[in-house]
């Protein structure tokens, strides 16, 4: 039996066998020479503990000599430390208020513990805990690998020594996410229709929507200065969140978009207003409660089935994909995670694709 020292993204665990049984012991430490150094005698303890006949099989013997600097870290603390110093720069504001309904669950559930001196009973029982809150398979799914994320987060920081969330979420059998439900090309016409005779000013963003799948808060913080002199293209670097501010875009990535004919046209039409967003009604951004209610209200008047007006989103991809764009630059297009276009659209993707013609014998 060998106890070896390795380096998991930059920080030391202790990885060994014993009776049939792996086990690993995150030290919290990071990989350095003197680090290395000083786990030899914790080493020393767990084969001698062995040789001896009294080890420890839950590890909370020697995980108490290798308590962190943060050691005092409630299961809260660690989660509003995750999400503010690190996940919040990396995500959407809308993304993060979802993350804060997590930290709800983690108090009910665990308010005041310690995040060192929870167990992976703690993990099942906040499990049990969250079955009998008549959550949805999927939401309780994600939680887990909210809580998870978090954890890996803070053994690597050096917070924690294990992740009690490690394949909790795998447990979970979630149900396949609802497939979008388009707009079909004659709902698309009359909803189009209905922005140019109820609300003209409003008519140029939903064309566009439609046009181009992007997301609603992207076309609205879109500004002449991201297009180019002849419309051709259109640089997506910024959103407008619904108090009208512009900021990055949700997955901080910019793209650019080649317009379609349909998109430079329209683009062309709408140039040389002198307005600084290409996008307005009274010469201000598009507001987003007030694209929200006249979109609700254009819908009813058509006698359309009510759906969101991010919808025009879903329509352009399962458009596009039904007549052949290839769906990983569909994905690049809108900005689209491709696991998630996938998941999310496998129904618009044909499926009596002929086999191509790859060897001539």
């Amino acid at each position: 039996m060998a106890i070896s020292v390795e380096s998991n993204n930059g920080f030391l665990r202790l990885r060994w066998s014993h009776q049939k049984e792996r086990h690993t012991l995150y030290l919290g430490m990071k990989d350095t020479k003197t680090n290395r150094l000083k786990a030899q005698p914790l080493i020393l303890t767990i084969e001698a503990d062995i040789e001896e006949g009294t080890f420890d099989p839950s590890l909370n013997k020697y995980r108490n000599q290798t308590q962190s600097k943060t050691t005092n870290f409630s299961a809260n603390d660690l989660f509003d430390k995750w999400l503010g110093e690190y996940k919040s720069q990396l995500v959407d504001e809308r993304t993060v208020k979802w993350y804060k309904h997590t930290k709800i669950y983690l108090i009910a559930a665990l308010e005041g513990r310690s995040a060192s001196g929870l167990s992976s009973t703690d993990a099942i029982a906040f499990l049990s805990h969250l079955k009998k809150q008549d959550l949805a398979a999927q939401t309780i799914k994600r939680i887990l690998q909210n809580l998870k994320a978090c954890w890996d987060w803070g053994i690597k920081n050096g917070f924690i020594q294990q992740n009690i969330w490690e394949n909790l979420a795998e447990l979970i059998k979630a149900d396949p996410p609802n497939r979008p439900r388009p707009f079909s090309d004659e709902e698309v016409k009359a909803i189009v229709a209905g922005f140019k005779k109820l609300y003209p000013d409003y008519e140029p963003i939903i064309k566009f929507l439609f046009l181009t799948g992007c997301r609603i808060g992207e076309a609205r913080a879109l500004q002449w200065g991201d297009i180019s002199s002849d419309c051709s293209r259109i640089e997506i670097r910024a959103s407008m969140n619904d108090r009208g501010k512009r900021k990055g875009t949700k997955t901080h990535k910019n793209r650019t978009l080649v317009s379609s004919e349909p998109v430079r046209n329209l683009l062309k039409q709408l140039k040389g207003r002198g307005t600084q967003f290409v996008f307005v009604s009274d010469g201000k951004a598009i507001n987003h409660r007030k694209l929200a209610g006249r979109w609700q209200r254009v819908l009813a008047k058509a006698g359309i089935d009510y759906r969101k007006a991010y919808n025009t989103r879903h329509t352009f991809i399962s458009h596009a994909l039904e007549k052949g764009v290839p769906p990983l630059a569909l994905a690049s297009q809108t900005g689209h995670d491709t696991q998630t276009l996938f998941e999310y659209y496998a129904g618009s993707l044909p499926n009596t694709a002929k086999l191509p013609e790859v060897f001539d014998f």
